[in-house]
């Protein structure tokens, strides 16, 4: 079992990893699910996820009530904007274009209002 957990961990990195070049494709819930599998299957890579670069970016800095940095909510707003944008493109009904705007707006309300900046990039 030890290595089944190891396995899903290592393939939750991936799917993370292409996450981050990909909008589409969720990049923090995949690394959320490495960090539970490391931390069932193996001390050692669990202890190397929490050390890397992408743990620290992705799940630590993610904490709840936690500032998040202002570059960063650009960032996540901004690949938000594009992968939205192309789908209000492409969509053809009304109705759906109207929910897509409606998402967007929803997501700027959350990051203006719920999520605190952080104030200083440090």
């Amino acid at each position: 079992m030890k290595y089944f957990w190891i396995a899903l961990g290592f393939l939750c990195v991936g799917l993370g990893i292409v996450g981050i070049a990909l909008p589409l494709i969720p990049t923090t819930p995949f690394f959320l699910l490495a960090v539970f599998s490391f931390s069932k299957g193996s001390d050692k890579f669990y202890n190397w996820f929490k050390s890397t670069k992408m743990y620290k970016d992705y799940i630590e800095s993610y904490r709840p009530g936690r500032p998040i940095k202002l570059s960063k909510k650009i960032e996540i707003l901004t690949s938000v904007l594009i992968v939205l944008a192309a789908s209000f493109y492409f969509v053809e009904k009304t109705y759906l274009k109207v929910i897509l705007v409606s998402i967007f707006i929803l997501h700027l309300v959350y990051f203006s209002v719920f999520i605190k900046t952080q104030k200083r990039d440090k």
